[in-house]
């Protein structure tokens, strides 16, 4: 009895003690959506808003690279002398499952093509009811990844 007592009792920290296997969060497209909640006071307004707001600022070609509150990098691109539309990247452990993307067919128009300067290819699910909002997956041979959302003034950037 007490060895298979210590048996158990030893299987139980060996296994607290091993690492586990992480896996992606699994996020939906709901809360892919709502990421527009950081972001979205900004959009369209004078850049300064930004550079003020993040200590964590790095600026280069006209795009504002900061860490959002919520732990995520975004990147605001300037045209005109305003906030033209925010990238926000998921965190590492973060993924959206392409198929909860394909499934909501009803609020998306979808795209593919090449990025520009690059040979990689790319998925994009753009909300059709006039919010300027994409999601964007990058396609590999083997594998589809959960790249970015894009939240816009404008026409959707396509690349």
């Amino acid at each position: 009895m007490k060895r298979a007592l210590l048996l158990v009792l030893l299987c139980a920290v060996a296994a607290c003690s091993t690492p586990l296997t992480s896996h992606p969060k699994a996020l939906t497209v709901e809360e892919v959506l709502n990421w527009r909640a950081e972001v979205s006071d900004l959009l369209g307004k004078d850049p300064v808003l930004v550079r003020q707001g993040f200590k964590d600022l790095t600026e280069k070609d006209g795009v504002l690279s900061v860490t959002l509150k919520s732990g995520r990098d975004a990147r605001f691109s300037v045209k005109e002398g305003a906030v033209s539309d925010a990238k926000i990247y998921p965190k590492p452990g973060e993924d959206l499952p392409i198929t909860a993307v394909i499934l909501r067919g009803d609020v998306f128009d979808f795209e593919d093509g090449v990025y520009e300067n690059s040979s990689e290819r790319y998925f994009a699910a753009v909300t059709q009811d006039g919010r300027q909002v994409g999601i964007q997956f990058r396609v590999a041979r083997d594998e589809v990844t959960f790249q970015r959302v894009v939240f816009s003034t404008t026409a959707m950037p396509k690349k």
